[in-house]
């Protein structure tokens, strides 16, 4: 959406939010963790920006529907290219 993100530091998010380069966690429950982290976009529109744009640039290279075919393209070529290593070694045997 281009936005800054602010999320929950929980395993999900903290897999995809980079702190201050793809933006900003807090601890859950923490209502005053949440508060500050939006107090510091707030008063900072260039870490705003920032955030907003490297976040932007990491969704679509890694959850895009291209960056998943790439993923699945590649996944599906090891496995094919693995079956087939296998087939080999059980016809040299």
């Amino acid at each position: 959406a281009g936005i800054p993100v602010i999320a929950s530091d929980i395993p999900g998010c903290r897999d995809l939010v980079q702190v201050g380069v793809t933006g900003l966690l807090f601890t859950p429950g923490d209502e005053y963790g949440l508060a500050r982290q939006i107090a510091c976009l707030t008063q900072n529109p260039n870490l705003r920006a920032e955030l907003a744009r490297t976040g932007c640039q990491r969704v679509w290279e890694t959850c895009s529907a291209e960056a998943m075919a790439r993923a699945y393209v590649a996944l599906y070529g090891g496995l094919v290219a693995g079956s087939a290593r296998a087939e080999l070694a059980k016809e040299t045997l």
